[in-house]
């Protein structure tokens, strides 16, 4: 009796109770889309390892021992720090200040801020003389300019002096020429004038002229 009853029970029992979905109302995004829930989709089971596919083994790697010549600077190094380290400077040491008397030190304090002044000015000085000695140039290479110019005007006019005193020299030369064949020609009628009284002839004779000029 009991073991009907228990077999009733169990065959009005379902196998499997099924949950029932919970219904949420979609979430509406600001820009009016709404958003969707998505379930991820459920993980497939992993295959339990198999003895026939190999396990990869860890390589081995070479340690180097300590007498490797790979160590060897790094045990030079060790060995003689100074190779590797640069040496700390000495810094002078820093003044002392064997007065305490104020008035004094801030009468030094004033020839050094004096100096540093004066020492401050010598190169606006400089500046200024080379800015004079820039215009100086420039004035004085304005004035070599000018003095070839007229260097050239002066060399110019010479030439034409000397074409000027060329001709001067031939017309002079025509001049004296000239001054000499009359000479000559006058001198020449002089010795016939006197040929002729000496010798008591006529002017017409022998196809001389009757009159001599």
């Amino acid at each position: 009796m009991s073991l009907s009853l228990n077999s009733q029970v169990a065959m009005s029992r379902p196998s499997a109770i099924s949950p029932r979905p919970v219904l949420t109302p979609p979430v509406v995004l600001p820009g009016g889309v709404p958003l969707t829930l998505s379930t991820p989709p459920p993980k497939a089971p992993t295959p339990p390892p198999s003895t026939s596919t190999p396990i990869p083994s860890p390589i081995p790697l070479p340690i180097p021992s300590p007498h490797s010549p790979m160590f060897s600077p790094l045990i030079g190094q060790s060995a003689n720090p100074s190779n590797h380290w640069s040496p700390v400077p000495h810094w002078p040491p820093m003044p002392i200040l064997h007065n305490n008397n104020v008035g004094s030190l801030q009468q030094e304090l004033l020839d050094m801020q004096r100096h540093f002044n004066s020492a401050q000015l010598d190169p606006k000085t400089k500046r200024a003389c080379n800015k004079m000695s820039v215009v100086q140039t420039q004035h004085l290479e304005a004035q070599i300019v000018d003095l070839h110019c007229l260097n050239s005007e002066q060399e110019r006019m010479l030439k034409n002096h000397q074409v000027e005193y060329k001709l001067l020299q031939a017309e002079v030369k025509t001049l004296v020429d000239s001054a000499a064949a009359s000479a000559a020609s006058t001198a020449q009628a002089k010795a016939y004038k006197a040929f002729i009284s000496k010798n008591g002839l006529c002017p017409g004779h022998l196809g001389w002229p009757d009159r001599l000029t």
